[in-house]
């Protein structure tokens, strides 16, 4: 009956990081391409000239934004490492 019980743990457990990793996997592209994409230009187009459009259109900002998705591989990265060390245990 434990062993079920430890089993069904390290199911949910691995479903969890797994559905953790996918987000920052996509969340990660998302952030790294779509400031380079013609989609943030469209955006961009919509929106009333002023402040925020010179920030958005700024390739400064667009760095960060794209050095953010960066940060979000790399958090998946560190994920998936922690998750096969907790395997091995």
């Amino acid at each position: 009956m434990e062993s079920d019980y430890n089993a069904g743990v390290r199911f949910l457990r691995f479903l969890l990081y797994l559905i953790y990793a996918t987000y920052l996997t996509y969340a990660g592209l998302l952030f790294l391409v779509v400031p380079w994409s013609p989609i943030w230009t469209n955006v961009l187009m919509g929106l009333r000239p002023g402040f925020i459009t010179d920030l958005l259109g700024m390739p400064v900002f667009r760095g960060v934004v794209s050095a953010f998705g960066l940060l979000h591989f790399l958090l998946a990265l560190v994920e998936m490492k922690a998750d096969r060390r907790d395997e091995k245990t």
